[in-house]
């Protein structure tokens, strides 16, 4: 640091203030990307200034009010400029950590921020504003208010930092209703081999989704934590193993992203391509369009009755609907009287709510979100919080249809599972995506022959039925895949567990089963413990009670195992006849990296 800046320290806070503005040659700022999970594509970036201790305390023991908004003006000042020297996207969002208490108090903070945003050639509604979870502990619920509103006005994002699940962040999600929350890195610690932090971070995601918010990861530092949160749901994502804090040009496209995810699942894809396929495009309207450019576009689109509204960066505020302008219309002078600047209406006073939706969200998810709304006209499609098309009440009825219709074809009649074709389609994505642990269970009933003799079709039926609830109970998360091959073998897949923990949860499961099966006999029999038989030759013998063995083989990630699913039939085939042969009814084959 040069001696100009070393005077600085111990200076007064307009001192302060001055040694700051003599710095903005050598100030600097560098920018960490904010991917997108679903494409790599660049939706934005964090600005942070390089670590000098020095300018921290300066900052922090500027008690003086006049002089802290100045540092934080000249600081916003100096992101915005660099800002534009290193992201060429013209959408990406700019994203600034702002302490809450100086937005709270300088009224016109975030106005100069979107005219310093305009001066540099770029979108106002492109600045994203960080604010800690710690919020709460600087401002009363009436300052959280007033800061939201001036957020608003600016069009600007409102993201909450830090969030950790607890009790106040719940409240502050919906008192400050961000369009983004930034989680902690505690969900991400030992993510990977970690049952119960997965589970709890899809459930803190579906609950921000299920609000409205969507969910930015941080602090991914391996591909692994990268794959957990795509698999939990998350839609950004943010960390050193994407890209360091830079100040060079960062790309507007991640192309390393796709080799280090997997290809969505079929069920995922399967949604993705039917939402595609009925989003319609209806040409928007911006909120800062003339009234008299609202009634030429419904001149120009008669067939339209809404047209959707976007702010400056595209992002949807709402629908118009034309029963809402048919006062006006259909008066003498109600066109003229609203195109009158004395009148003051612009068309922001005309929109109406209309829920919106990331085009990358499930099929389930939109209709949910539509059930969930009151009297919505349908659901704003976006990507990249930025509008791309609309969804009818009529395409939403199709892709309910559409989705029953795919579900009933591949299904089992009796266990509702998916059958053989799913199941085959599953095994063949696993072998695709290789750089993921994987592991296959194939499940088959041990001496069910003899019991579906003895005591008939219905009882054996009511077995397999037992089987398949007892399957969906302990397998019932994104890490696991379920099936029913026919009669009574099952399939069970497992992505991204170690072998360890797969063998636990199997392991358990067959022991369940073969403890509630013992229900369905008699009680003599079950007294005995096995059951009395007359075999072909007409010999009375004794067949122990009812149980299922499962041939369980893990593929190692990043290994090249096998390329179909006829590798793996001479593999599993023996697995089985080990597995019924075997006390615990198991039989593991481990294919390792260099298998």
């Amino acid at each position: 640091m040069s001696n100009k800046a070393r005077k600085g320290k111990g200076s007064s806070s307009h001192e302060a203030i001055d040694w700051l503005l003599s710095l903005n040659d050598t100030l600097s700022y560098a920018f960490q990307p904010i991917i997108n999970l679903h494409t790599g594509a660049l939706f934005g970036c964090e600005a942070v200034l390089h670590d000098d201790e020095q300018l921290r305390k300066l900052y922090f023991n500027t008690h003086n009010y006049s002089a802290r908004i100045a540092f934080e003006r000249a600081l916003i000042n100096k992101a915005i400029e660099d800002f534009c020297r290193i992201v060429k996207r013209s959408d990406a969002y700019l994203m600034l950590n702002l302490g809450a208490q100086v937005l709270i108090e300088d009224k016109k903070l975030l106005r100069r921020a979107a005219t310093l945003m305009a001066d540099h050639q770029l979108e106002p509604a492109n600045l994203g504003i960080e604010l800690n979870g710690r919020v709460h502990q600087v401002a009363q619920t009436e300052n959280l208010a007033t800061m939201r509103e001036r957020i608003r006005e600016q069009h600007a994002l409102l993201v909450l930092d830090n969030v950790i699940a607890n009790q106040i962040d719940i409240h502050l999600l919906y008192s400050l209703a961000p369009e983004l929350i930034k989680l902690d890195r505690f969900f991400l610690d030992g993510i990977a081999t970690t049952h119960n932090k997965r589970m709890l971070l899809r459930n803190v995601t579906r609950l921000a989704h299920d609000l409205g918010i969507q969910v930015i990861a941080s602090g991914i530092d391996s591909a692994d934590d990268l794959r957990a949160c795509r698999d939990a749901g998350c839609d950004y994502a943010q960390g050193d193993f994407i890209q360091a804090p830079t100040t060079d040009h960062l790309p507007d496209v991640y192309t390393f992203f796709k080799p280090s995810l997997p290809h969505n699942r079929r069920q995922d894809q399967h949604d993705a391509n039917l939402i595609r396929a009925n989003i319609e495009f209806i040409p928007e309207l911006c909120e800062c369009d003339s009234l008299t450019k609202m009634f030429d576009h419904f001149k120009r689109h008669d067939q339209q009755t809404l047209f959707p509204v976007v702010d400056c960066a595209g992002k949807p505020l709402g629908v118009l609907h034309e029963y809402t302008l048919r006062k006006y219309i259909y008066s003498a002078y109600g066109r003229e009287l609203l195109c009158n600047r004395s009148y003051r209406k612009t068309i922001v006073d005309f929109i109406s709510p209309c829920p919106v939706a990331d085009v990358h969200r499930t099929t389930e998810y939109l209709l949910e979100l539509y059930a969930g709304s009151e009297r919505p006209l349908g659901i704003l499609m976006t990507e990249n919080q930025r509008y791309i098309g609309f969804i009818s009440q009529g395409a939403l009825l199709h892709l309910l249809d559409a989705k029953n219709i795919a579900a009933a074809r591949d299904q089992n009649p009796l266990t509702r599972l998916p059958g053989n074709h799913t199941i085959a389609e599953y095994v063949a994505q696993c072998l695709a995506d290789s750089d993921i642990e994987t592991s296959l269970v194939y499940f088959d009933f041990d001496y069910f022959k003899p019991f579906n003799d003895a005591y008939g079709f219905r009882v054996g039926d009511r077995a397999i039925v037992l089987f398949a609830d007892l399957l969906r109970k302990q397998f019932a998360d994104n890490a696991c895949f379920i099936g029913h091959i026919g009669g009574d073998d099952f399939f069970a897949g497992f992505r991204g567990l170690g072998q360890p923990e797969v063998f636990e949860r199997v392991q358990h499961l067959l022991h369940q089963f073969s403890y509630e099966a013992q229900s369905l006999y008699d009680s003599a029999t079950r007294e005995r413990g096995q059951m009395e038989v007359i075999d072909r030759n007409g010999n009375q013998i004794t067949v122990p009670l009812l149980r299922c063995s499962a041939a369980m083989l893990s593929l190692a990630a990043g290994g090249t195992h096998a390329k179909t699913i006829d590798d793996l039939a001479q593999q599993i085939a023996y697995l089985k006849k080990q597995a019924k042969q075997s006390p615990s009814g198991i039989a593991c084959a481990h294919l390792g990296a260099d298998n």
